[in-house]
């Protein structure tokens, strides 16, 4: 990405010519900052994954997650100096991103960030007599001899959100580069975004085993912000884990004896949370799905952490207060069609009846577990490996390695399942209402292969439980499921919609 470009000092001693600059163009909406940080993660997913980087978010408790402001612009700002930082770092090291607020300033939202990364630096000199006159006035880079747009673009952005950046830098030591902007929000004097939709989520004594030292810090204020008693541990604390509430262990800590002390504590057990890697994104082994409660990904945002908590206490679907709920669409004549399409079927005898409800009591729970959130595992997950992240909506990862790390192909086929798939729920629901369930069911197995290769996981799983829902005739299923799809549809694509749009600084 290479924000700083090629620095160089000119022989001659004219100027390059001036050209322009264009002014930044802002388009302002309410968006969630966490998904933004979600997104930037995304995009610089390949880069940080080649080089084993982890970025680490550390998110003082006074920035809110429900803002206003031209998210795109944001995203791309972060991207290119997040990217930046990424590419001027030694392997295995973590890049930092901190953000706080001035909350001296009660007009508008004014964010502090501050990128570090512990790379290879660059001289002071350079810093004084070229990057920052450059950052300080609108004059195009190449007027200071600075090739490359990155950095450049990110000045303009800060400066139509009427910020600041300033860079600092030591040869060997890394980079740091601090940037300030405003944006706005519908209660500038509301802080607490995130409320959990019953007590029983809050103050619970948590356990955090990660094997990123950095992240495991970084997640503490987050369940902090929940009042939760958190303890960065190591895998030895894990034989006391019974102590805990919550026990959230890195992937790659599992292990035959963990799985045995587990199992030893049955109910005593604490709520199981498994760590892994968006980035470094590795396939999880089937066996743990079993005891796990709950797969967050990292880098951790307050976003995960909440839907985690609301996942693990409560019922409620786990999506953030500020997003308006699912609005349920008119699903046509479930009950009807199930009845028609049924009708040849012969009847069923009393006798058989217990096994019968017994088979719809596990599908029935696979389905409300998938619509409230939670992993679902064992019998229930054989038919889809990816299950495992249906509380995911999109892993781009995932999806990049199924393209042979191609941005270029992989976006053409983002692209192409959107096309595809934007009407999916009315396609479904309209087979579905004219009683044609088998039509349904294999439209939703080539929906659930092709979505499940691009690492869209939650409409993915959802076609597959959809699938198996009308292959047997499960009216209370594929009422629950068609409820549903819209919603989730809506959220997928509009997360496609800002990779795609994210992308297009990544391919050159």
């Amino acid at each position: 990405m290479a924000l700083f470009g090629k620095l160089f000092k000119k022989k001659e001693p004219s100027r390059p010519e001036v050209v322009p600059v264009e002014a930044v163009e802002l388009q302002d909406a309410p968006f969630n900052l966490n998904d933004t940080l979600r997104d930037v993660a995304n995009i610089l997913s390949l880069d940080a994954q080649e080089k084993r980087i982890s970025i680490v978010y550390r998110m003082k408790k006074n920035v809110p997650s429900a803002v206003i402001g031209d998210r795109y612009k944001l995203s791309r700002l972060l991207s290119d100096i997040i990217g930046n930082a990424i590419d001027f770092t030694d392997k295995r090291e973590d890049v930092v991103v901190q953000i706080s607020r001035n909350e001296s300033n009660d007009e508008a939202l004014e964010l502090h960030f501050e990128v570090i990364d512990y790379g290879v630096g660059m001289d002071e000199t350079i810093v004084e007599e070229n990057l920052m006159p450059m950052l300080t006035s609108d004059t195009p880079a190449a007027a200071f001899e600075i090739r490359g747009s990155g950095l450049q673009r990110a000045r303009d952005i800060v400066h139509a959100m009427q910020g600041s950046i300033r860079l600092s830098s030591r040869p060997k030591k890394g980079t740091r580069v601090n940037f300030h902007l405003l944006l706005s929000a519908e209660n500038l004097k509301e802080k607490r975004h995130y409320r959990l939709p019953n007590k029983e989520g809050v103050g619970r004594k948590t356990l955090v085993v990660d094997n990123d030292i950095g992240s495991a810090k970084a997640v503490v204020p987050m369940l902090e912000y929940f009042r939760h008693d958190v303890s960065v541990g190591n895998v030895a604390d894990l034989a006391f884990m019974e102590s805990y509430d919550i026990v959230m262990v890195s992937s790659e800590y599992w292990s035959d004896e963990l799985y045995a002390d587990i199992q030893k504590l049955g109910d005593a057990c604490p709520k199981i949370v498994m760590i892994e890697s968006m980035i470094n994104h590795q396939e999880v082994e089937e066996r743990a799905l079993e005891y796990v409660d709950w797969l967050i990904y990292k880098p951790f945002t307050q976003q995960f952490v909440f839907e985690m908590l609301v996942a693990l206490y409560s019922d409620a679907l786990s999506t953030a207060p500020e997003e308006p709920e699912a609005a349920a669409p008119e699903t046509p004549a479930v009950e009807e069609a199930v009845k028609e399409e049924a009708r040849p079927e012969p009847h069923v005898p009393e006798e058989v009846a217990p096994a019968a409800d017994t088979a719809k009591a596990k599908a029935v729970s696979a389905v409300e577990a998938f619509l409230n959130g939670t992993v679902m595992a064992g019998e229930q997950n054989e038919r889809s490996v990816y299950c495992k992240s249906a509380h995911q909506f999109f892993v781009a990862a995932d999806g990049l390695a199924h393209c042979g790390n191609d941005y270029t192909a992989f976006v053409e086929k983002l692209k192409e399942a959107i096309w595809k798939y934007v009407k999916a729920d009315r396609v479904i629901m309209g087979m579905i209402g004219q009683g044609q369930l088998g039509e349904a069911a294999e439209y939703c197995v080539k929906m659930k292969q092709s979505l499940a290769e691009l690492g869209v996981y939650k409409l993915a799983c959802l076609a597959d439980l959809l699938e198996a829902a009308c292959r047997e005739r499960n009216a209370e299923e594929i009422e629950a499921l068609t409820n549903a799809i819209g919603f989730i549809l809506k959220q997928t694509i509009s997360s496609l919609d800002q990779f795609i749009e994210q992308s297009k600084y990544k391919i050159r």
